[in-house]
């Protein structure tokens, strides 16, 4: 199982971008209206590398 945290906004406040993780590495990443964060996040995750969080934490 995965564990999410959510990195940029709140469920509750319009938009969201959670990332998950498993054994430590990042796994997948969720969002809803928030484009920029999660295209940054998406290929950071694609490519394997362990920036995901830095990417999805950037503006």
């Amino acid at each position: 199982m995965a564990d999410a945290s959510i990195t940029k906004g709140a469920p509750d406040k319009g938009g969201f971008l959670a990332l998950y993780e498993r054994d430590g590495r990042a796994a997948a990443v969720l969002s809803v209206d928030r484009p920029p964060p999660f295209m940054r996040a998406r290929r950071e995750l694609a490519r394997g590398a362990s920036a995901v969080k830095a990417a999805a934490a950037s503006r």
